[in-house]
């Protein structure tokens, strides 16, 4: 496949303040997100997804683009993002609108896991996020594809 980068969280969803733009209890569990459902409220009343859900054999083709998307999530994908990290840490610690400390970025950006990825500072444990999420979205395509997610994916 040949993926390019877009720039894509213009608004800051992934962040402290852009999880809860939907809703308190939706920002909350956003790395919880159903795929079948990637909206805050009902798919058919999206002006986007909506239209692009309804036409059979959409959901099937967005759900094998999120598979394949998915293939390229591995351990040395997020290796690299830390090994990024570190080389714009001394960047962010300078930046005048960065709210870390050395100590903040280092456990919330540079530490292994992601078991603290839930956390209401400001800027938000980016890849800490994308590892919860990562997980979850496996366990909803494995649960998809084997016919088990409950309520058949229908939020």
């Amino acid at each position: 496949a040949d993926w390019r980068i877009v720039q894509y969280d213009m608004n800051g969803a992934l962040t402290a303040h852009g999880r809860d733009k939907c809703s308190l209890p939706c920002g909350t569990r956003m790395v919880y997100w159903p795929l079948l459902r990637p909206t805050c409220g009902a798919v058919e009343d999206h002006p986007l997804l909506g239209p692009l859900f309804a036409v059979t054999g959409n959901i099937e083709k967005y759900v094998a683009y999120v598979e394949e998307f998915m293939g390229l999530l591995d351990d040395q994908f997020f290796l690299e993002l830390r090994d990024l990290s570190g080389a714009i840490k001394d960047f962010v610690l300078e930046d005048p609108l960065n709210k870390y400390t050395a100590k903040d970025f280092d456990k919330y950006e540079m530490s292994p896991g992601y078991d603290e990825y839930l956390t209401y500072m400001f800027p938000f444990p980016f890849v800490k996020t994308l590892m919860a999420r990562r997980e979850q979205v496996g366990a909803q395509l494995t649960a998809i594809r084997a016919g088990t997610l409950p309520r058949n994916g229908i939020y």
